[in-house]
């Protein structure tokens, strides 16, 4: 697939959330991207594999397996605040938690890189905040606000991280019927 035209992703991700997408997790290439906001939408444009431990090559960047939480304002789907969890793959075993958050610093430097005048900061340990809710206020015209009915109010897409690694050990071990100690 190397070298294949797959089009214009950053086009790609925008339109999602033009069309109405409150956030636009992307895959592709088995490595992490950068994120952006985009009129206060979170894209994160890849984030490699989690959960490839026997058939993919994890040296370097290809071991990395973050996971993204994000809370979103629910009256308009706008990102409020969120935090990558650094993971890294080993053969035959799976992810583990990061603990130097390598992963949640290659995501930020790419994130510097692609989009040097982004209003999102990334921290060292993986926190992710709006510089500044005034500095793309211009952006938030939206083509599909949320109704003014519903509350003004921040809902996380995921869980809080107290307890991750349990909660997605246990979806695994669902999906694939795994018991006992097999993915401790």
């Amino acid at each position: 697939f190397l070298g294949e035209d797959r089009g214009n992703v950053k086009a790609f991700a925008r339109a999602c959330v033009e069309a109405g997408a409150d956030i636009v997790y992307g895959h592709g290439p088995h490595l992490p991207r950068a994120v952006e906001l985009y009129k206060g939408h979170l894209i994160a444009y890849s984030l490699g594999n989690f959960c490839t431990p026997q058939r993919i090559r994890l040296a370097g960047q290809l071991a990395y397996a973050p996971v993204l939480e994000a809370t979103v304002n629910l009256a308009d789907g706008t990102f409020v605040k969120g935090k990558i969890h650094s993971f890294i793959q080993f053969k035959g075993v799976g992810p583990r938690t990061e603990i130097t958050h390598a992963v949640a610093k290659r995501i930020r430097f790419l994130t510097l890189s692609d989009f040097p005048d982004t209003n999102l900061v990334i921290f060292p340990d993986g926190r992710m905040e709006r510089k500044n809710k005034a500095d793309d206020a211009a952006e938030l015209h939206h083509k599909h606000p949320r109704p003014s009915s519903q509350p003004e109010e921040t809902h996380p897409v995921s869980q809080e991280p107290a307890g991750l690694w349990d909660r997605i050990v246990a979806f695994f071990r669902e999906l694939f019927g795994i018991h006992g100690t097999q993915m401790a």
